[in-house]
């Protein structure tokens, strides 16, 4: 889907602590043109961090992932297309820079 859609990421777990570093944030910076949510296909174990509810209608949600794989990997996915174009928003910038330290530690 492509539209002009965009929205403030919501959190909405406690593990979004990996990206938050536990801080109170309740709403961050803003995504949208494309989504991806979990699906019954998704891994085990897969943490919905942040949301974007409704963006395209209801129930078109983008869900802001995260998981450890069995073999020690790790992925991310930032659930809309635009999270790139904002990583350098003041309360975005905090949160990839968390990311990336989480991940590109053993």
């Amino acid at each position: 889907m492509i539209a002009d859609n965009r929205g403030a990421w919501i959190v909405t777990a406690p593990g979004a602590n990996v990206l938050f570093g536990g801080a109170p944030v309740e709403e961050f910076g803003s995504g949208g043109i494309e989504l991806d949510a979990t699906a019954p296909s998704s891994p085990t174990g897969v943490r919905i961090l942040a949301q974007i509810p409704n963006l395209y209608g209801p129930g078109f949600t983008g869900q802001m992932t995260y998981y450890d794989t069995p073999a020690g990997g790790k992925v991310f996915a930032a659930g809309a297309f635009t999270l790139a174009g904002s990583v350098w928003e003041a309360d975005v910038e905090p949160v990839v820079e968390r990311l990336w330290t989480e991940m590109s530690t053993g």
